[in-house]
């Protein structure tokens, strides 16, 4: 799927970012052996308070104020200390 959307014609022109790729050896493998290879890699190094402060942030109802369950479920996974190792995130979590 990644070689697919990286071959049209706009990532070829205007160039691309991949956000939360690789999240594991494999996958930092696969795209190591394609035949795109980032010109630019920026790392963010975060303390977990940071970490966990945005997520909280960027899943509060703006109207409300309230917290979503996911929230909740993703500020327990990033605080646990295997959290890190679980895998990628669902489709539109909030990490």
């Amino acid at each position: 799927v990644l070689e697919t959307r990286l071959s049209q014609p706009d990532c070829s022109s205007r160039g691309w970012i991949l956000h939360g790729f690789p999240q594991n050896l494999d996958q930092a493998r696969i795209l190591q052996g394609s035949q795109y290879q980032p010109n630019r890699v920026y790392f963010l190094d975060l303390s977990d308070e940071v970490c966990l402060s945005r997520v909280s942030l960027r899943a509060t109802d703006p109207v409300s104020g309230q917290r979503s369950v996911q929230s909740d479920q993703n500020q327990n996974r990033a605080s646990s200390p295997t959290g890190a190792e679980e895998g990628p995130s669902p489709p539109g979590s909030t990490l």
